[in-house]
């Protein structure tokens, strides 16, 4: 009988040591806020087409995981896949695209990456941090 006992509390050790709640990604502290657009491909030829002046377009990470703007006005949440890849959900909840996101001081770019993807030099999508 206390073979059983030991047996059972190891067993009740093991499975709550196992169990561990599933954390969100929290929002990386330097990608949430209000992003300006600057640059994006807009004639298919992969070559960056330079806003001048900027438009009022803009792109703002929530940090509770919704996006708001007007550029990529498609999509209404995001996720941090990991430290290079932003999971974009669509305003239909189920569709998703991967974008790859780099952060330079006050500069953000995002190319496509998955199911659609941008294989040309320069294709994406590129922000200043809004004041």
């Amino acid at each position: 009988m206390k073979t059983l006992v030991k047996l059972l509390a190891m067993a009740i050790l093991l499975f709550l040591a196992a169990c561990k709640k599933e954390s969100k990604p929290v929002a990386n502290a330097t990608l949430s806020g209000k992003w300006q657009a600057q640059v994006q491909t807009t004639d298919g030829t992969g070559m960056p087409v330079r806003i001048s002046p900027p438009t009022p377009g803009y792109l703002q990470f929530n940090a509770d995981g919704t996006l708001e703007g007007t550029v990529l006005d498609n999509y209404e949440s995001y996720v941090i896949k990991d430290s290079a890849t932003l999971v974009f959900t669509a305003n239909d909840h189920t569709t998703t695209q991967n974008y790859r996101y780099t952060i330079n001081g006050n500069e953000l770019n995002l190319v496509p990456d998955g199911p659609i993807r941008c294989f040309d030099s320069g294709c994406g999508y590129y922000f200043t941090k809004a004041n």
